[in-house]
């Protein structure tokens, strides 16, 4: 691993959800589920692969759109820094820990 990718494990592992606030940033700060929805105007529906995902906090809410709108939807997200599994066990939702994304078979 990199220095960077090391500096990015220590961030994730220290428990931070997000580079921009906590996950439930999104639950509670309708100003930014709002600029998110808007940027996500299309179907959320479907497959969706997240690259340098963090701890995932963009396919949450990802998912919590779709079940907003009652909509199927599979993420695969991926970061080369290990990050640790949301607390919240989704079958929706496959976090690749630890996995450059020129490693992966998409």
């Amino acid at each position: 691993m990199s220095s960077e990718t090391d500096s990015w494990t220590e961030y994730w592992q220290a428990g931070q959800k997000t580079t921009f606030g906590s996950v439930d940033d999104f639950r509670e700060n309708t100003h930014l589920k709002t600029l998110w929805e808007r940027l996500l105007e299309a179907e959320v529906e479907g497959k969706f692969l997240e690259i340098g995902c963090g701890n995932a906090a963009l396919s949450l809410l990802l998912i919590q759109l779709a079940e907003e709108r009652s909509v199927n939807i599979d993420l695969h997200a991926i970061d080369a820094a290990k990050i640790k599994k949301n607390e919240e066990d989704l079958d929706n939702l496959t976090l690749h820990s630890e996995t450059p994304v020129d490693t992966m078979p998409f």
